[in-house]
This record gives structure tokens, sequence and C-alpha cells, in this order.
């Protein structure tokens, strides 16, 4: 099925493309980056490692029931939001971001014990420590908890 674009108040067509059901694909980074190479080649986790991510928080927020695919890996939180006081992410964007990063891939058949992260959603780098700086964002978009030269 053909979805068409026709601009209000013209008699023109101005774009003509197939509708498409939008899919998850999440599991192409990694190959694009070669990074399972890197994984078995070079035996790289980013252990020993520490990734900071500042976006909108981490999961639940709540050391007690954070995906097991970020337990035990928190180093730090932070909270620059002045609408909210913890780290639980309210738009699910940085816990996308941080399990493309640094997800263990657990929950999706990794197993993080013997490094077999292949045919997982495992992130770039499953055994790196993570920091979690959180802000926030009004309805309209706009960023709360930033200094505005960021």
């Amino acid at each position: 099925m053909a979805q068409l674009l026709q601009l209000a108040g013209s008699d023109s067509v101005h774009w003509i493309e197939l509708a498409t059901q939008p899919r998850i694909f999440n599991d192409r980074a990694r190959s694009i980056m070669q990074v399972e190479s890197i994984w078995q080649n070079r035996q790289l986790f980013g252990e020993g490692q520490i990734i900071a991510v500042a976006d909108s928080g981490l999961d639940t927020g709540d050391n007690a029931t954070l995906s097991p695919d970020f337990a035990g890996r928190i180093v730090a939180t932070q909270v620059f939001s002045t609408v909210v006081s913890d780290w639980g992410d309210n738009f699910a964007h940085d816990t996308h971001v941080a399990g493309s990063v640094a997800g263990a891939g657990v929950q999706s058949g990794a197993n993080p014990a013997q490094d077999a992260y292949s045919g997982s959603f495992a992130g770039v780098a499953p055994r790196a420590g993570l920091v979690i700086q959180a802000f926030d964002a009004l309805a309209d978009g706009t960023i709360v908890g930033l200094d505005p030269d960021y």
C-alpha cells in the first residue's frame, strides 16, 4: 500500500512511498560497528570502564527494582531536574541509550558470567559501570535541570 503526501491547497503530488509497519532494529548497531569481533578476538566487554549517560534517567530509578540488564553496575547517579527528585526514566529514552551503550542483554538471552552476549540485545560494553545523570523535560520539550550553556 502506498502512502501519498499532498500539500494542503496543492493539486500536485509531492511524495509517494510504501507504507510499512514500524519494526525494532536495535540489534543492528553492534554489527555495523563490528563489536562481535572485538568481543571474540580481544575479549573486551567494557570491564573496568565507566560510562556516563546524561539523559532522561534510567529504568525505575531504584537499584532494588532496576532491570537485570543494568543491575549491580550503577556507579553513581545525579539528578539535575528541578521537577522530579529521582533518576527514574520518565521518557524511556535514557534507558534505550544506556542499553545500547552498556546493557548486559540478560533479558534477551545473554549470559554475562560466560561472556556470552551474541544473539542478545546487549550493548557495546555490557560489563561497563554506569553513571546516570538525569534531567527532565516539560510537555513542550523544554529541558529542565541543565545549564543553558550545555
